[in-house]
């Protein structure tokens, strides 16, 4: 329970440690499913505590998810602009079509705990997040009003991205008396994530006016480590 970690992380990382023993065994699969707009995401998960047969003190758990969503949105935009003064209009522009979003992920964490002689602790926690996302978009602008023609008329959009996240920490504590206490860690994690996206314009008459084509990549690997020394005066 403290900010030891580095928030290399999606929306950072949050530690947490059980302090007591496992004291129930579980072992449960879920299955649901939500429903949008006649669009079904289902989802199943699986979590599993247990111990490793060597003692009481050394157990595991561990928990997997997979999901399926199905987004349909969508879009109606309306932009109005007027002199202050005179309140006359300028400018109106209606923007109308729809997004369909199409995600699957995997989600999988886990954490191993042995008691070691002279109450000494080894304990390993793997997790492992990866998504992908494909998304398709449809745009009608119409403008009654303007002093330029309308920057398009129709617009075709898609999209591809996804992202990958893993890591593994090892943590290891002992006591060197009954005053003392060393605890050491040792991390790595890794992180990958690549879109590309394509955004096409159209006139009235059918003619493409522009094409805009973006993609992106991210890869970062880090190796972290951490030593504690604990020592109560009086």
């Amino acid at each position: 329970p403290t900010a030891e970690y580095g928030a290399r992380a999606i929306a950072g990382t949050i530690n947490i440690v059980l302090r007591e023993a496992l004291q129930k065994r579980l072992n449960i699969l879920r299955f649901g499913s939500s429903f949008e707009a006649g669009n079904a995401s289902p989802g199943l998960s699986w979590t599993r505590n247990d111990t490793l047969g060597a003692g009481p003190g050394d157990v595991y758990n561990l928990s997997l998810s997979v999901f399926r969503r199905n987004r349909l949105d969508p879009i109606d935009n309306h932009t109005t602009v007027s002199e202050i003064d005179s309140g006359v209009t300028r400018l109106q522009q209606i923007e109308t079509g729809q997004d369909r979003d199409l995600r699957v992920g995997l989600n999988f964490s886990g954490r191993l705990q042995w008691r070691l002689d002279g109450g000494d602790s080894l304990s390993l926690q793997p997790s492992l997040f990866t998504s992908r996302s494909d998304r398709q978009g449809r745009r009608h602008l119409e403008q009654p009003i303007g002093i330029v023609a309308a920057p398009y008329a129709d617009a075709d959009l898609t999209a591809q991205s996804s992202y990958s996240v893993a890591r593994i920490n090892a943590q290891w504590q002992t006591r060197l008396s009954n005053e003392s206490k060393l605890d050491l860690r040792l991390g790595t994690n890794g992180f990958s994530s690549r879109s590309n996206s394509l955004r096409q314009e159209f006139d009235t008459g059918g003619q493409n006016q522009r094409r805009l084509d973006d993609s992106s990549t991210t890869r970062q690997r880090a190796l972290t480590s951490i030593g504690k020394l604990s020592h109560e005066l009086a």
